[in-house]
């Protein structure tokens, strides 16, 4: 299933998809995202499944704005001030949940990424669908992230259940910085384009 940010109902088409229990590919300023919506854990199951992805790797959270992460997670003075900096953007930052985490969501992890996408088509059909999502890059596992709708489409086309939203090529082409600053330390588990440099500048801004 194919449908167009150029088309002016394209969110509203992603967000019933989703509400329906099925995953949508979408374009992030990063590189396309494969998400699902948390109401259900099957919905979770089925976006690990045709990416091949382990089980046991956990899924960063999507959400629209600073206003739903504070709803959902707990924010030290030093991640408010970092997410309030970098977000939205290409940061994912591990953050500790709250008990608004549906409990079935990777319940061995205390903190789990969440990030705001700075891509306009991305935070139309967050804003829609009015929840969070569990969002990976849109790959098949271990192959190379898709950064255009043409390889969104080569990895996920076949799939009748999946709505793949045709945003030409994304901006950046890799993925988000993953970030955790525990007690004020701040540790770098993958890095994108944000650096720790930039984010350890931020942390020291008065």
């Amino acid at each position: 299933m194919l449908v167009s940010i150029r088309e002016k109902n394209f969110a509203e088409k992603a967000a019933e998809h989703l509400r329906r229990g099925n995953p949508i590919v979408f374009p992030t300023e990063t590189v396309y995202g494969i998400g699902a919506s948390l109401q259900r854990e099957e919905n979770l199951k089925r976006i690990i499944e045709i990416k091949g992805r382990e089980e046991k790797k956990p899924i960063a959270i999507m959400v629209e704005s600073l206003n739903v992460i504070k709803k959902y997670f707990e924010l030290s003075k030093e991640e408010y001030k970092i997410a309030k900096k970098f977000l939205p953007g290409p940061l994912t930052l591990l953050l500790k949940r709250k008990k608004k985490v549906p409990k079935w969501f990777y319940p061995d992890f205390s903190r789990l990424g969440v990030r705001i996408p700075r891509s306009e088509p991305a935070l139309e059909i967050l804003k829609v669908y009015g929840d969070i999502l569990a969002v990976t890059s849109a790959n098949k596992s271990g192959k190379e992230e898709a950064k255009s709708f043409e390889e969104a489409l080569s990895h996920f086309g076949k799939y009748p259940d999946v709505l793949i939203v045709d945003g030409g090529k994304v901006e950046e082409g890799r993925p988000s910085t993953v970030a955790e600053i525990d007690n004020g330390v701040i540790r770098v588990l993958r890095e994108g384009k944000i650096s720790l440099k930039m984010i350890e500048e931020a942390m020291n801004e008065k």
